[in-house]
């Protein structure tokens, strides 16, 4: 079981994630790529599809990402949460409305996961899994063609 000092320096990382998912939807990841393992192992099953691992992938994953949204708005709801000494999971839904760079917009809802470790006394996302997926689906979607 983790100390309260353990649990309180989460939450308040935590804060700064939410803060930094919203800057991200604002076009700006500054803060993010602090918050994100810098580590060969980190990776990213992001809500755009696709996957990376390395920074090298992920700063790039990051600028593209910035370069799709012009503004946006979000609202986390947490669904579980694990917190040990060096490693935590969080579950949630985000729900917002984003404006993109092709013009469109409107309302998103997404299932994020984020897996947290302590690097050198601080906490880093390590793995970040986002997608759309909210609704339960008939076996056929999940099928791959050949």
């Amino acid at each position: 079981m983790p100390n309260d000092i353990v649990v309180e320096s989460y939450a308040r990382f935590r804060e700064r994630v939410d803060e930094a998912t919203l800057a991200v939807m604002n076009g700006d990841s500054r803060v993010w790529e602090q918050l994100y393992s810098h580590a060969a192992d980190a990776t990213l099953f992001g809500g755009w599809g696709g996957h990376e691992k390395g920074w090298d992938e992920l700063a790039a994953r990051w600028k593209m990402v910035t370069g799709r949204y012009r503004r946006g708005t979000v609202q986390i709801e947490r669904i579980a949460e694990h917190v040990r000494d060096d490693l935590a999971v969080t579950v949630m839904i985000y729900r917002g409305e984003a404006t993109f760079s092709d013009g469109s917009a409107g309302r998103f809802a997404l299932r994020v996961t984020h897996v947290c470790r302590r690097e050198e006394g601080q906490w880093r996302i390590v793995h970040r899994h986002a997608d759309e997926q909210m609704k339960l689906g008939p076996i056929q979607d999940h099928i791959q063609p050949e």
